[in-house]
């Protein structure tokens, strides 16, 4: 029987993390990327441009990688009106990810992480939609 711990290791070596995020932002976080997670940070106040060269490299990693399974921790605070961040993506940005990983055909679950402002039910609602078409 395998034990928590070699199970954890196990999935550590078959897993792959890349986060797109503000940097610096949060503390500890986006400077070191390692063989299982390649980091995209991105400064605050960058154009929606560079935010979404960030996610499509991002994107392209994942893909690059051929999971079986692509579970999505869906940060909404990356909006342009978010309280706590200073970043810049608009509600069509959101909707363009959310199709990206429905036209890729993988298995995927996502995982509300975090959005703190008035419009996070209406930038869900881009994601998850584009997602399904």
């Amino acid at each position: 029987m395998a034990t928590a711990p070699s199970i954890f290791s196990k999935a550590v070596q078959t897993s792959f993390l890349p986060p797109v995020h503000q940097y610096p932002g949060y503390p500890g976080t986006g400077a070191h990327s390692t063989a299982t997670c390649k980091n995209f940070p991105v400064a605050p106040h960058s154009p929606r441009t560079v935010h979404m060269t960030a996610l499509t490299r991002s994107w392209e990693a994942v893909l690059a990688f051929k999971p079986d399974l692509i579970l999505v921790s869906a940060g909404f605070d990356a909006y342009v009106h978010d309280p706590i961040t200073e970043m810049t993506l608009e509600s069509d940005d959101f909707a363009e990810l959310g199709r990206w990983i429905g036209q890729s055909a993988l298995p995927a679950a996502a995982v509300l992480e975090g959005g703190y402002s008035e419009d996070l039910p209406r930038l869900i609602d881009a994601f998850l939609s584009a997602w399904e078409r």
